[in-house]
Order: structure tokens, then sequence, then C-alpha cells
């Protein structure tokens, strides 16, 4: 029996707010919407805003945005132009390559997915009280309250309700330092092209160096060339992350290296202001940002209306390119389990198997990516050889997973939570006969009191062996329903 069966299908009546307007908070109300969920999005600022440069996505982040709405695929605007020092690795995602977009433009594409009137600005949220059945009330600084069935937070990396969930004492509830910290440009693709030749200028590309690496990779279809070099440092004493940086500590490192990253980032930072002149904000001023992470949260939700996603949950390096991926997958799975509920009383349950099934993957990816930073580095490794192996394989679990076996896994652990609670609500007598609280197996209870009725009339041996094979049935349910939940869990 499918869960499809089994699980509610007319439309939900609860409604869900999403706090949060980036790219992980904007997918997921687009996954809510496709799912006919009612949904409100809340963004503590004017606009929708996302930070940082270019977004690459590999396979499965593309699937799954086929998944959620094709539309969103047109959004994704990307240039794929059709490398050498010392070639290692060459790492191509399969049926996509590198394909890439800057940040904030394909948030502007997505956002038109999304009706105006359930978006909120300026709604900063100052606390939030879980009322159980009553829901989620939520205060916000500008004095407004609103209510809603569930909450998912989308607040990113300093999230106000990881400290809900995990609490304000836990260390998983504040960002880390990672040791690493970077510095970007972005420059004009002709600039580029004349500085580093089309080979160099028009592939992403990586150049690994001890204690540094560096990452070119073009956007807006050829028209820029983002660059990012990154830096170790054993800890960041400064109160913000992004600061101003002298020449030293945004291109010292580089120092030596061979062409042409060796001489772009130096004539690339010379080259600022008449750039910016130029091109106004698209480039990037002499700012260094330092990268943090989370340590491994024990859970995503509070165990009833409150959950994270996105980088509330698994906020991660951007050494493997896959922290917007991730928020997009737990965005798919969460409202394909949204959606085969119906009454709110099930929230909790839904959102206990979106982090059995979500938390193992992406956390990984935090331990994952935390790694490769060092591996880039060239403090995990001796020679090429070694360095070749961890590379070409470093990416195949992220790209190769497919979704929708995720998804039918998902809905397979719901599925038995739901008979777990059915046969365990089900009381054995000793006249054979069964009783249910919610559930009865053949009837109503009013029946089943009548065929206790006629069970204490039935004497021998057969109400005996009625008695035993239904208890053994209903443990051998149960033993199955539960191996089911664990294996699940094991194979997360």
């Amino acid at each position: 029996m499918t869960c499809a069966t089994l699980l509610s299908k007319p439309p939900p009546n609860f409604k869900v707010a999403v706090i949060g307007g980036g790219i992980g908070g904007v997918v997921t109300t687009i996954a809510l919407l496709e799912q006919k969920i009612p949904v409100n999005l809340y963004e503590a600022t004017s606009n929708y805003r996302e930070l940082g440069g270019g977004i690459i996505f590999g396979p499965k982040t593309l699937r799954v945005m086929e998944s959620i709405n094709p539309e969103m695929m047109a959004a994704y605007h990307a240039g794929e132009p059709d490398a050498e020092p010392n070639l290692i690795a060459a790492m191509k995602a399969p049926g996509v390559g590198h394909a890439s977009a800057k940040r904030a433009h394909f948030l502007a594409e997505l956002v038109k997915l999304i009706p105006k009137e359930i978006v909120h600005f300026g709604k900063r949220l100052d606390r939030a009280t879980d009322l159980g059945d009553g829901g989620v009330e939520m205060h916000f600084t500008d004095g407004g309250v609103e209510r809603a069935d569930a909450v998912i937070g989308c607040d990113g990396i300093k999230s106000r309700f990881r400290k809900m969930v995990l609490g304000e004492d836990s260390p998983a509830s504040w960002p880390s330092f990672t040791g690493k910290y970077a510095w970007r440009a972005l420059l004009p693709m002709n600039v580029a092209r004349e500085k580093m030749g089309d080979e160099y200028a028009m592939n992403a590309q990586m150049f690994l160096g001890k204690n540094a690496y560096a990452f070119i990779l073009p956007l807006e279809k050829g028209n820029l060339l983002q660059m990012v070099a990154t830096y170790s440092k054993p800890e960041w004493d400064r109160e913000e992350w992004m600061v101003e940086a002298d020449s030293d500590e945004m291109i010292g490192g580089l120092k030596g290296w061979v062409a042409p990253i060796g001489n772009i980032l130096p004539f690339c930072y010379c080259h600022l202001p008449d750039f910016r002149a130029d091109h106004g904000s698209l480039i990037e001023t002499n700012r260094i940002w330092a990268m943090f992470d989370f340590l491994p949260a024990s859970t995503y939700t509070n165990g009833s209306r409150i959950c994270l996603l996105g980088d509330a949950a698994h906020a991660s390096t951007p050494h493997q390119e896959s922290g917007g991926g991730m928020a997009m997958e737990d965005a798919f799975i969460l409202a394909k389990l949204l959606a085969k509920i119906q009454n709110a009383s099930n929230i909790p349950k839904v959102l206990k198997v979106y982090d059995a099934v979500r938390r193992p993957r992406s956390q990984r990816l935090v331990a994952t990516s935390r790694e490769a930073g060092r591996l880039y580095d060239l403090e995990l490794t001796e020679g090429d050889e070694q360095l070749r192996e961890k590379l070409e394989f470093r990416y195949k679990w992220i790209w190769d997973a497919d979704q929708k076996n995720e998804l039918a896994q998902a809905l397979e652990v719901l599925n038995a939570s739901f008979m777990i609670d059915r046969v365990n609500g089900i009381e054995f007598h000793g006249d054979g006969e069964l009783l249910g609280g919610q559930t009865v197996a053949n009837g109503s209870p009013d029946n089943a009191r009548a065929g206790q009725s006629q069970g204490q009339n039935t004497a021998g041996r057969a109400g005996t062996e009625s008695s035993a094979k239904s208890v053994s049935m209903f443990q051998q349910l149960r033993s199955h329903l539960y191996s089911i939940w664990g294996r699940m869990l094991l194979q997360r």
C-alpha cells in the first residue's frame, strides 16, 4: 500500500509561515505554493536581498528545481562558455558542466513566481512562541503579531530560530569560524579575456596552493568573471565578518604564483577604482569576508511546529558550492511531505520525518565542505596523485543522488510513522478482540465492543488461538514498521 493511499488527499487546511527572503526562503515558498499549501513569506529587509557573487548548482539541484517548478530553470540564467599550469583533475558535472548565475539576478527571477500579496517586507522577527495545537505566534520588531500553524526558519547563518530550536546555550546555535577568509572580485569579461586569454577566462577553474587557493567562474552569460581568492587564518578577531582590508590581506598570499592567477588578481586589485567607475556596483570593493559555518545540529525541529531550513539548519562554507542546492533539496522534501497531510495536528510528525531524512545528508555537506577548504589549501594530501583521487570523487555523492528516490524514502518513513501510531493505538484483550483509540482495524469501537461481547460467549481453544494469532500478527506488523523507520534512519 502506498503512502498516497494511506494519507489524506484533500487540500491542507493549515497555513505555513516562511521567515527569510533569501534563496532558501524563496524556493521554499515556491515549493509550498506548488503543493497548494497556504503560505506567507516574511523578510526583515525592505526588499529581497541575496549576498554573494556567483552561484553554481550541480546536476541534482537542477533536477530538484525542475521537480519543484520547471519555471525555476528559466530563472537560472547562466553562461556556458565552452581548461595550464599542471592540470591535476577535471571535474565536470554530468549533463550540465559548471553552469552558473549571479545570486542577486537569480533571486530576482525566482521571486516572479511568488504572488506579491503573500510577501511581507520589513518584518524582522523579535520572538516566536510555539503554542502547540494553537500554532506559532510570531512577534515582529515593528509591533506586528502573526500566527501560523507551522513556521519554517530560513533566516540564514545568524538565525534566531536556530537558537529557539537548539537553545541559546548550545555551541551549535552560534556560527563557528572555519579558519578561512576570502576576497572576491568581479571583472568585466573583456578585460579578463585580454589579460588571461579565453582558455582561462571562459572556463570555471581552480588554482591550488599552500594555504591559499583561487577560483574563477564566468557569470552573466560570459559578461563577467568572478574571481575568489581564499586564504587560511587560524582565528578571526574582528567583530564584523566582512571588513576593509589592505593589499597584503587580499593578494599577498598569491605572491609568486604562476600566471595567470599570479598576475590577474593583483592587476584586478590595482584597477578596482577604474572598474567601479565604469561598472558601478558590479565590481567588488576592497573587502575580505570570513567564512563561518555551524557545528552539527542535534535536530532541525523543536518537536512541534517550528523547523529550520537552508543555512539556518546547515550553513556551510562555499568550498563545494552546494549550500544553495541543499536548501532547495530541503524545500522539495518538506513541501512534498506537508502536502501529504490535511490537518495541522500532523505537522509535528512531518517535521520529525523531514529532520530524520534531511539532516544526515545536509550535515555531511557542512563537514565535507570544511574538509574541501583544507584539501584545496594542500593541507590534507601529499602529491598530485593523492590529490587527484580525492578531487575526482569529491562531488559524486552530492551530484548523483536521486531526488525521486529520496522523496520515496521520506514518504515511506512518514507512512510508517502513521502506521506505527495506528498499531500502537490498538489495545489487546484476553478474549482476542481489538479495541482502538482513534482507529480500529475492522470497524468502529462500538463494533469492537460488540465483537468483545460475542467473543465472551465463544468458549474453548478457538478463542485462545484467535487471540494468540491477533497478538502475533500485530507484533509482527509493529516490528516491521519500526524496522522500516530504523532502516531509513540508518540509510540517511
